[in-house]
């Protein structure tokens, strides 16, 4: 019997809940993991219950908007603090695919590519590049299931990319390292910690014949890829954008992150005064320092994910000529169940 955990229920206790329910069974850990089980903990701020049918909305009530929230995995941390303004949000995140790799379907070169490429050459690609595979170029985007577009292009900003030679076809992967001269064998290996399937020493001395390496998206192609974008979206949805962070991670070993932040940074925020029905919310107001971020400048410490959620609340207000209702009591409980250190959460009741 196997279970698998999105991301987004870290530090909620949900695995040692899961884990204590079952009976505290016999476990064989392999490798590093983000959460250590033990055979005591009974998390009592969970509890199992029925499968309701949603509550119907009052009569007269306005609908909820729907907003496709759109970007890396570590944005659903805003979702409960978004539902607490009566906000329908949809979730398009980064997810592992079948050879065990993330894939980010958020780069503009990708979106565009899915839009664009010919089917024949989507799958093509996708099922020759073992970090696309087969989902790669699917998107709620043009499926039109929404009234708000929250976009954050923060891959834009980090990933590289890399451009077939027979076709002339581009792909975005990694970030901040030329895998066409990094050492073949250093390289496997390091993906095979990782537990990546297909990234072995044979395709990626196939890769460094077959693909050139361009680097990041330069300015001028960004801004190009953001008017697209603009364009491709019905023009009364508005599109909020999130900037990114502009901070020293010591360690990250990610060479110019900063400098490369402040130079795209600067392009969205032209980009948006100038555009039709877009916005940015700026993360550079509330996210300033190391301390602010975790493992890299695009993850930021918990409490400002509330935070963000807030002046998107309140952006999405402004554009829509009033402000958003709230509840305080969603909001308490998000905040509990991000906030509370593990030792302590279950002297709260978190539960409705």
């Amino acid at each position: 019997e196997q279970f698998v955990f999105s991301c987004r229920i870290l530090h909620l206790g949900v695995e040692q809940f899961v884990y204590a329910h079952r009976g505290f069974p016999e476990l064989a850990v392999q490798g590093d993991v983000a959460t250590t089980l033990n055979r005591t903990d009974r998390p009592d701020w969970i509890r199992l219950g029925a499968v309701a049918d949603a509550p119907e909305a009052p009569a007269g009530a306005a609908p909820r908007l729907r907003v496709l929230l759109k970007g890396g995995c570590d944005l659903g941390q805003l979702t409960p603090f978004l539902q607490a303004f009566e906000l329908e949000v949809i979730e398009e995140f980064n997810y592992n695919n079948e050879h065990q790799i993330p894939v980010h379907l958020e780069h503009t070169v990708l979106l565009r590519a899915g839009r664009e490429w010919p089917v024949a050459e989507q799958q093509r690609l996708a099922a020759a590049l073992p970090f696309l595979g087969r989902e790669a170029f699917q998107t709620q985007l043009w499926q039109g299931s929404y009234d708000v577009l929250v976009y954050s292009p923060l891959m834009d900003y980090t990933q590289d990319l890399y451009r077939e030679k027979a076709s002339g076809l581009a792909v975005p992967f990694g970030g901040y390292h030329d895998l066409t001269t990094a050492d073949p064998v250093a390289q496997a290996a390091a993906y095979a910690r990782r537990r990546f399937q297909g990234l072995d020493e044979a395709f990626l001395r196939r890769f460094q014949q077959e693909f050139t390496y361009e680097g990041p998206l330069n300015p001028a192609q960004f801004r190009q890829n953001l008017q697209w974008l603009r364009e491709q979206v019905p023009a009364h949805v508005p599109l909020f954008l999130l900037s990114g962070a502009e901070v020293e991670v010591p360690g990250s070993g990610e060479t110019g992150a900063r400098q490369r932040h402040e130079q795209l940074n600067q392009v969205l925020t032209d980009f948006a005064a100038q555009a039709p029905n877009c916005f940015v919310v700026d993360v550079r107001d509330f996210v300033r320092t190391p301390a602010d971020v975790t493992n890299n400048l695009r993850h930021y410490q918990r409490q400002h994910y509330r935070t963000l959620a807030q002046r998107l609340a309140q952006a999405i207000g402004q554009w829509q000529g009033r402000q958003l209702q709230h509840s305080a009591w969603t909001d308490l409980k998000a905040r509990a169940a991000s906030l509370v250190p593990a030792k302590l959460r279950g002297l709260w009741n978190l539960t409705p």
